[in-house]
């Protein structure tokens, strides 16, 4: 996973769990709020993992070449 991670492709872990149907009904309204999750993120599986390819977008290398002969120094801030 880090070598992936290293080449600058996107990593997803999958994981799966088993949940008690008395506990977890078919109608059970899951909360994703970073506070308030209300499903268990303990005991899970894991499945797999898929490693997505995405290249820098076109004249990306050119435009930081030039920012830093311009003396800039040139980070990347991501979403992740």
């Amino acid at each position: 996973m880090i070598y992936f991670g290293g080449q600058g492709e996107r990593v997803l872990a999958f994981a799966r769990i088993y949940l008690n149907e008395n506990e977890y009904p078919k109608n059970y309204q899951f909360c994703m709020d970073k506070d308030k999750n209300n499903f268990p993120m303990e005991n899970l599986c894991l499945v797999g993992l898929v490693s997505l390819n995405d290249p820098p977008k076109r004249f990306v290398a050119h435009s930081v070449s030039k920012c830093r002969k311009a003396g800039i120094k040139v980070i990347m801030v991501t979403g992740d």
